[in-house]
């Protein structure tokens, strides 16, 4: 049984809003977490940049099934996301921004919410537990959450003593992001196939129910 258990409705930040952050936040919603995803400027911002640039990847295979079915459920269109899109642009609109206002998420993506500080401090009703403060630039709202999930590398690039060496061994701070430095980050299919089993192993350690997956597919 592992020390580090976070039961729902137990609160987490999410540091990212691309495909990860996103698939995060919604994975975590389904198991009945609260959570705040805080993103430094627009939801898909990355591929938004690409512009008309093609995909790389499968479109189908560069996000979950379960993320596809939380689109299609909410859209009025009967006929939404038969075909995929093929540009990075087309990416962001037509995947990742409908996924960030489904219901689930609805009013739990904040853009324009750079985080530049984040701080461990006692738990208001037990001081021997510690929740984390999230600091946003130019925003007068400060965060708070029992844990933290970086999908942006804000640890790896933050300011604090030994950077990602630090947050990696706090416990309730963890990163996804599907790297592999072996495989190199040019396959986006691979890396986003190995961030969604980082999300699937980290809510089953924190749900301590190491069989869960919801990224499994359903019988019919």
């Amino acid at each position: 049984m592992s020390d580090e258990i976070l039961e729902a409705p137990g609160s987490i930040a999410i540091i990212g809003g691309g495909v990860l952050g996103l698939e995060t936040a919604l994975y975590a919603r389904f198991l009945g977490y609260e959570v705040q995803l805080l993103e430094a400027s627009e939801v898909g911002q990355r591929w938004l940049d690409e512009g008309d640039a093609p995909l790389q990847f499968l479109p189908g295979r560069g996000i979950s099934e379960l993320a596809l079915a939380a689109i299609r459920a909410q859209s009025d269109d009967s006929q939404a996301l038969q075909t995929l899109p093929t540009t990075a642009a087309d990416w962001a609109n037509q995947i990742l921004r409908p996924l960030a206002e489904i219901d689930l998420l609805a009013g739990r993506v904040h853009c324009g919410h750079r985080v530049v500080d984040v701080r461990r401090v006692p738990n208001e009703e037990d001081p021997e537990e510690f929740d984390f403060q999230i600091h946003c630039q130019g925003q007068d709202t400060v965060w708070q959450a029992e844990a933290v999930v970086d999908t942006a590398g804000w640890s790896a690039d933050s300011d604090a003593p030994e950077g990602f060496a630090q947050w990696s061994a706090v416990p309730y701070f963890c990163c996804i992001d599907g790297h592999d430095s072996a495989a190199g980050d040019e396959d986006w299919e691979a890396r986003s196939r190995r961030g969604r089993d980082q999300i699937r192993q980290r809510f089953a350690t924190w749900g301590d129910r190491p069989t869960l997956d919801l990224y499994r597919p359903r019988r019919s």
